[in-house]
């Protein structure tokens, strides 16, 4: 798999040689990340591709705004991305006074490694 890489905003940077994109590990973990950052509806190519957390946040069923439900559906959304075999854990959390939702996941990818990330999402609260 080959990824193209991002700069610290999550912007595409530019590649000229095909050394300057990222494989592995390196790649999935990019492929995650990216995903991560795209809500369900934003993208114009595939309106039903994307995370669920603002459809979930959105609902007026409390019980689909917990950690626990949010945590499994974006655990199911991850597990769906190439290059990862499994997802090995999440946990999350509602900051409410700083208006943060913020989710960390652990999962195993095809290349054997272990890889945790964290999405912080502010204002959806």
């Amino acid at each position: 798999m080959l990824y193209r890489p991002t700069d610290a905003n999550g912007d595409m940077r530019p590649v000229t040689r095909k050394a300057d994109l990222l494989t592995g590990s390196r790649a999935v973990s990019a492929a995650c990340a990216s995903r991560l950052r795209l809500f369900r509806g934003e993208w114009w190519e595939d309106a039903d591709e994307g995370n669920p957390l603002l459809d979930m946040l959105t609902r007026g069923d409390k019980r689909d705004q917990s950690p626990a439900a949010i945590c499994e559906a974006l655990s199911r959304y991850i597990a769906g991305t190439r290059g990862v075999a499994s997802v090995t854990g999440a946990e999350g959390r509602h900051d409410r006074p700083g208006r943060t939702v913020i989710y960390r996941f652990s999962y195993m990818t095809e290349h054997g490694e272990n890889i945790t990330q964290e999405v912080a999402e502010d204002a959806l609260l």
